[in-house]
């Protein structure tokens, strides 16, 4: 949706905004299927995005704007990808404390750690199809790409676990949390894009609206999930206002 818009914007001569996007985006989702409001991945989705959109980017951009050179370049890459880790972190972290209310203390160094290895196997994917009419070279470029997959998994494994989860029930996280949301309020308006807000809170009132017509009309919703949580397992079966957990 953020590409059609961005495409739309210059077929008609217009300049693109990302922001704006990105928040029609998400008011258009939520509307068209009502369940999404509750998809913790469209949630960290968005606050990642939209905090890479707003800090991490422009961060960026800005460093060592007007030198030139290999060093640099490799310089400029490194900090940017520290820059749009730790904002993508930063603006998520709100979702993560009311969802989750644990963090990994390896969080930000596993992104970090992460970044080289999936930017290498989305090069040897495209790689793969570009070379897919010379089936031994295919082979050799499979075999790299499985063999970096599992060291990727491996490691994601290790940075994984439990063991490396704190605790975020601290009551001045909220409220660190809150006074983050107002200011981000506040440099929306301060950049000129206060246009934005009104049309995605229109359009999310209209989500909110929706959800509650759709799912309140129902009393006897029935449904099951599972969730992990450390160490424990847990099965929940609701049925109406009922929930058995297992």
């Amino acid at each position: 949706l953020m590409l059609m818009m961005t495409y739309a914007a210059f077929w008609l001569g217009r300049r693109s905004d990302a922001v704006n996007a990105l928040l029609l985006s998400v008011s258009l989702i939520c509307l068209l299927s009502v369940g999404s409001v509750f998809d913790i991945g469209l949630w960290l989705s968005f606050t990642a995005t939209l905090g890479i959109l707003l800090v991490g980017a422009p961060l960026s951009k800005s460093f060592l704007k007007e030198k030139r050179g290999i060093f640099v370049k490799i310089l400029k890459w490194i900090v940017s990808v520290v820059l749009v880790t730790i904002s993508a972190t930063m603006f998520t972290f709100p979702v993560i404390l009311l969802y989750f209310k644990e963090m990994s203390i390896v969080t930000l160094l596993s992104n970090l750690v992460f970044t080289l290895p999936l930017t290498l196997i989305l090069f040897l994917i495209v790689l793969m199809v570009i070379a897919s009419p010379l089936s031994f070279l295919t082979r050799a470029v499979a075999y790299l790409l499985g063999a970096l997959c599992k060291a990727f998994l491996w490691i994601a494994s290790k940075t994984a676990s439990p063991a490396y989860l704190f605790s975020l029930d601290f009551t001045f996280l909220y409220y660190v949390c809150a006074l983050a949301v107002v200011l981000i309020a506040v440099l929306l308006i301060k950049r000129k894009r206060a246009s934005t807000i009104p049309v995605f809170a229109t359009v999310m009132a209209l989500v909110v609206i929706a959800n509650a017509v759709a799912f309140n009309s129902v009393s006897d919703e029935r449904g099951i999930g599972y969730y992990s949580r450390g160490n424990n397992d847990a099965l929940y079966v609701k049925s109406g206002a009922n929930v058995l957990i297992i």
